[in-house]
């Protein structure tokens, strides 16, 4: 995950799923899978932009194992923004 800082009040978030992960029916279900992740649970997203990127796994892995990766993913960049 990669994040910008951007002025604004909505946070952006963009998707980027290599073709290494899989064809145009994959990469689109990892997409949809993650972006179900974000809306769904209470994701700490501050204004700015946001980029996620997955790999083939996440199409298969179980919804509670990539919302708990996103919450990682989320927590690291706050604690790399305080430092």
């Amino acid at each position: 995950m990669r994040y910008l800082v951007a002025p604004g009040d909505q946070p952006a978030v963009g998707y980027a799923i290599s073709k290494k992960a899989g064809g145009s029916v994959v990469r689109n279900r990892i997409r949809r899978r993650l972006r179900a992740a974000v809306a769904g649970e209470n994701m700490p997203l501050t204004s700015g932009s946001y980029l996620i990127s997955a790999d083939g796994a996440a199409a298969v892995a179980p919804f509670s194992e990539l919302t708990n990766a996103l919450h990682s993913a989320f927590a690291n960049l706050s604690t790399e923004a305080q430092t």
